[in-house]
């Protein structure tokens, strides 16, 4: 998906140049939800000679990855109508690495647009008629005050956890709120996965821990060497650290999980970060010490349940439904492994990060005393280079929809301007943020 800043320059340069190969055109024309068809389309609109030039989009695919395919042969005959689409004369060639939209292609692509997008339909129209019009040379160059429409992509976590349902629950409600705005979520594996995200502008906004999205703001550990720009929006919810077991594991404490199979999250995520450094404080090391799965919580329930691990790591709000359903399951009780003890030794090596929490008694089935755990701030992020009115009013929706979003999940309770400070979000607030919390009366920089 396109960032803000990366479309609005696309669609300056063309409309400067009003130069277009087909590709270009469709790309910058639909919002891609249906990747088969999608696909398909791409393919058919590649056959065409001026598209396969050194000039042909520079070789993205349509999620912003890197498109080493071959490009694909011209259609030969009518019977070159995949998904119902047929494309014979669809394209004229105008001069080399261009073409020109004419009636058939226009045709066309209306067609492909209703079958593909109908719940978009307007935002997709708007912008494809004017694409149209740039192209036939009929719309004079892009200018600063035209009305456009901003996509946002929301990096999210694993199905299973908070971060999904919550950052599902912020598209449709800015999508909902804010004129002018159409935000989609993606599950992804978690907060490093999202802040890298941020880095090569394969999504807009994102959830992450505070500790994963420090470290990215300093170019360190796993972003040794590539520092990201990001910037904080909010404060969202306490990230309580969960290390289960089952009873009668004889699994107390964590040194005893030495020479068991534990899951320490999946790759590039916030909870293998915590994970890691938990197992370090405890006097043990996560890759001779334990023996290793990389699960998402979804995964590491199902595992724990059916004994493949012996315990599995996860950070996130309270409750997790894989969490919550493991709990739930017959035969199974649930034990939470107590680390309080660990945080002076995480804050000495990484900062006042971490602070002393529990996940109070009856947060999950079976569940009958309170757990002596960690805690870190869960924060929203997004990129310098956002506009400051996108991200004033990302914040302020957020807040004046507080309670719709703690019908999406609970832990959006936790919305609360006493928690806005820089010594929770750790990394700076991004100014059109800033703006908003200023008017509420608070001092963040």
């Amino acid at each position: 998906m396109f960032s803000v800043r990366g479309r609005l320059l696309k669609y300056q340069i063309y409309a400067r140049e009003r130069k277009f190969t087909a590709r270009q055109l469709f790309r910058l024309a639909f919002p891609v939800d249906d990747l088969a068809k999608a696909r398909a389309f791409y393919g058919s609109l590649r056959g065409c000679p001026e598209t396969r030039t050194a000039e042909d989009w520079i070789g993205f695919d349509f999620y912003g990855h890197r498109d080493s395919r071959p490009s694909t042969t011209a259609p030969k005959s009518s019977q070159d109508n995949r998904d119902g689409f047929s494309w014979r004369g669809a394209v004229r060639h105008a001069a080399p690495d261009c073409v020109r939209v004419d009636h058939h292609m226009e045709m066309s692509l209306h067609s492909t647009f209703h079958e593909l997008f109908q719940q978009k339909k307007e935002e997709a129209m708007r912008q494809f008629v004017k694409l149209l019009v740039i192209a036939a040379g009929l719309l004079l160059p892009w200018s600063a005050g035209a009305q456009q429409k901003i996509t946002l992509s929301i990096a999210t976590g694993p199905t299973g956890g908070v971060y999904y349902p919550m950052g599902g629950g912020m598209a449709n409600i800015l999508s909902k709120n804010v004129p002018g705005l159409s935000a989609t979520a993606e599950s992804t594996a978690g907060s490093i996965a999202n802040l890298e995200f941020l880095l090569t502008k394969k999504a807009d906004v994102a959830l992450s821990m505070a500790d994963a999205s420090w470290d990215a703001y300093k170019g360190q550990q796993r972003f040794q060497g590539r520092p990201v720009p990001v910037r904080g929006l909010m404060v969202l919810y306490p990230n309580r650290f969960h290390i289960v077991t089952l009873d009668g594991l004889g699994i107390n404490k964590v040194a005893d999980l030495k020479g068991r199979r534990v899951s320490t999250g999946p790759p590039r995520s916030g909870t293998e970060v915590k994970a890691n450094r938990v197992l370090e404080a405890a006097g043990l090391n996560p890759d001779k010490d334990i023996t290793r799965e990389r699960l998402t919580v979804q995964e590491s329930g199902n595992a724990l349940k059916d004994r493949k691990i012996d315990a599995f790591f996860w950070s996130g709000g309270i409750p997790t439904a894989a969490v919550t359903d493991l709990a739930a399951s017959p035969g199974v009780k649930i034990k939470f492994i107590e680390h309080d003890d660990l945080v002076e030794v995480l804050n000495k090596k990484y900062g006042p990060l971490y602070v002393k929490d529990v996940i109070p008694a009856k947060s999950y089935p079976g569940q009958d005393a309170d757990a002596k755990v960690s805690t870190i701030w869960n924060i929203l992020v997004t990129g310098a280079d956002t506009p400051d009115e996108v991200a004033y009013n990302i914040v302020k929706t957020m807040f004046e929809k507080k309670e719709d979003m703690v019908r999406v999940h609970k832990e959006s309770q936790n919305f609360d301007f006493k928690y806005q400070t820089n010594a929770a979000i750790v990394i700076p607030f991004h100014p059109g943020a800033a703006k908003y919390f200023r008017e509420k009366g608070l001092s963040v920089k």
